[in-house]
């Protein structure tokens, strides 16, 4: 059964705010709104998870033991600590000192700058609000609600990320200081594209379901918020972002024409007419490329040239990345030890011959890689199996298209973390696990009870 009434309007409340602190939050980065975002998920988690079991997803009671295996971890990980890091006078040094060698380690720093117990504060929030939304979406007005605030915001996010950057902001809301690339609430615009991508998935999604209503206002509202998203996250000069944004519509449009074609015909008329279309679609952009082809060519060199050097650099932390892997392979380094490690890498690898300058990073920008190095194979087999899980519910659900829309929106988001870091990102982190959650539940038939 479902949590008591109370307990479920609180915790819906509590999405409500959630969905506020998010996109507006700094993503989370800034310490003050990560406590509250962190301390605010954790409260949904323990509002709603204590109810009788809601669901008979595997995905669901496989969390609860990822949970208890991330405290345990993190804990050990805190007190079996390997290095620790001293700072003086703004500069930093790694101290070396004896550990357990068969428990997993970590590296000691003050939890501001993070260290094991961040990482579990963090990462323990986002799978306690993932077990939350797969309890409480099983009531289908609870899912609306929450799928409906998060796309206001970030549709309002995205309107307002383009006033910033047009009028020029110095710094965030002309308010937090930064030195990053920020854009919109984002200290960093990467990230804030992969937030934006996902709020096009969610009111695209929300299009979708109005559409079969037919409440064509509101249909065309929420497709509004969706372009909105779309045309921010193409602003926020994110490659990634524009490229994995496109490659959503590039799927869920000729799906979209084809769901409607195959309603008034039959699935062969319908499959030649976006055979078509998309051959008509085609025409037109070789027609468009070849009459701009100077001016796309000049476009397509300085594109290039940025996506090499950004690939160059990436490619770079990975190798050393894997040396670091390497040394702990099982349970790995440590929560938030990668910015420790990777940091000194890089240094160490410096030629200073050429005079060549020390760099520095947070993020090993791979996802899948920084978890990897950071809670070694044991951790990656817990993420993997979690994501096996998530398709095969996903599969057995029997998905409508508005479950289609989203789940596609994760994945991209997904597979957008694999050359990225936003899904190290609070926020990011949190949205996505809500969306991969409503995946499983938009169908009105979804969320049978036990």
């Amino acid at each position: 059964m479902l949590p008591s009434q109370h307990n479920f309007y609180l915790g819906l409340l509590l999405m409500f705010l959630e969905s506020i602190l998010c996109t507006w939050g700094l993503s989370g980065t800034d310490n003050i709104f990560s406590y509250f975002i962190s301390l605010n998920a954790i409260l949904i988690y323990c509002v709603t998870a204590y109810s009788k079991e809601s669901s008979n997803l595997l995905l669901h009671r496989f969390l609860k033991y990822v949970l208890f295996f991330l405290i345990i971890i993190c804990f050990i990980q805190y007190f079996n600590y390997n290095i620790k890091i001293d700072t003086f006078e703004g500069y930093t040094d790694l101290k070396y000192v004896d550990f357990v060698k068969w428990l997993p380690t970590s590296v000691l720093g003050e939890y501001y700058k993070g260290n094991a117990l961040k990482s579990l504060f963090e990462i323990g929030a986002t799978i306690g609000i993932a077990i939350a939304s797969l309890t409480m979406f099983c009531n289908q007005k609870a899912l609306r609600c929450v799928l409906i605030f998060l796309g206001v915001n970030t549709a309002l996010m995205g309107i307002y990320a383009i006033i910033q950057d047009e009028l020029d902001f110095p710094i965030i809301y002309n308010y937090f200081y930064t030195t990053a690339s920020f854009y919109g609430s984002f200290p960093l615009s990467n990230a804030a594209g992969a937030f934006l991508n996902i709020g096009c998935a969610i009111n695209f999604s929300l299009a979708v379901g109005m559409l079969k209503k037919r409440k064509f206002f509101f249909s065309v509202l929420w497709f509004s918020f969706a372009l909105i998203c779309s045309v921010s996250s193409y602003m926020s000069q994110s490659e990634g972002a524009r490229l994995f944004c496109i490659f959503f519509w590039l799927i869920v449009l000729p799906l979209s024409f084809y769901k409607v074609v195959s309603k008034f015909y039959s699935k062969t008329t319908a499959t030649i007419s976006i055979l078509m279309a998309a051959f008509l679609v085609g025409l037109v952009a070789y027609l468009f490329i070849n009459s701009n082809a100077e001016t796309l060519v000049k476009k397509y060199e300085n594109v290039a040239k940025n996506l090499n050097e950004s690939a160059s650099s990436r490619f770079f932390m990975y190798k050393l990345s894997s040396d670091i892997i390497s040394k702990n392979p099982i349970f790995g380094s440590g929560g938030k030890s990668c910015q420790y490690l990777l940091t000194e890498e890089m240094i160490k690898s410096r030629d200073s011959n050429k005079g060549s300058l020390a760099s520095s990073t947070y993020h090993a920008h791979s996802d899948p890689l920084e978890y990897l190095m950071e809670f070694g194979i044991v951790g990656a087999f817990f993420i993997c199996l979690s994501m096996a899980f998530w398709i095969w519910n996903f599969y057995k659900s029997s998905p409508d298209f508005e479950s289609w829309i989203l789940f596609i929106g994760a994945l991209i988001c997904l597979l957008h973390s694999c050359f990225d870091m936003h899904l190290h990102i609070l926020s990011t982190m949190i949205v996505f696990a809500v969306v991969a959650s409503a995946c499983l539940f938009t169908a009105p038939k979804q969320g049978t009870l036990k």
